[in-house]
């Protein structure tokens, strides 16, 4: 027997088969945090649940917002934004590991600076963060 819950409250059960050992489940919300609970059955009835296994599914988050570049001094620039509008975990901002910004001085993005808050200062060839 298989039991899921979202956010708290029970939305599906089902009894599978002896021989049954997954169970899939498609089109979730990622703003919902999910719940799975599985037992063992018998002749003699439903065991205890193996210890519950949550899970709030993620997806990618959309575009950083108000992105701007402000020449400070004629060679430093200073970028700025904000979170997305959606982070890909309920749209909290804590949701969001870092930031990579990406400079492009040649044909190709060749130059990437990895970074976890929302202030860059770039002069010449490097980027301050």
């Amino acid at each position: 027997y298989v039991e899921a819950e979202v956010d708290g409250a029970v939305f599906s059960g089902e009894v599978l088969g002896g021989g049954v050992l997954t169970k899939a489940y498609s089109s979730l919300d990622h703003l919902k945090t999910y719940t799975f609970r599985v037992y063992a059955e018998n002749d003699a009835g439903r065991g205890t649940a193996f210890a519950a296994v949550s899970h709030q599914p993620s997806i990618l988050p959309t575009e950083p917002q108000g992105f701007t570049a402000t020449v400070d001094t004629p060679l430093h620039v200073r970028l700025r934004w904000t979170y997305p509008a959606d982070t890909g975990r309920g749209g909290t901002g804590e949701a969001v590991v870092s930031f990579l910004v990406e400079r492009d001085d040649s044909p190709s993005y060749t130059s990437l600076v990895e970074i976890s808050n929302n202030l860059a200062a770039c002069s010449g060839l490097s980027c301050d963060v």
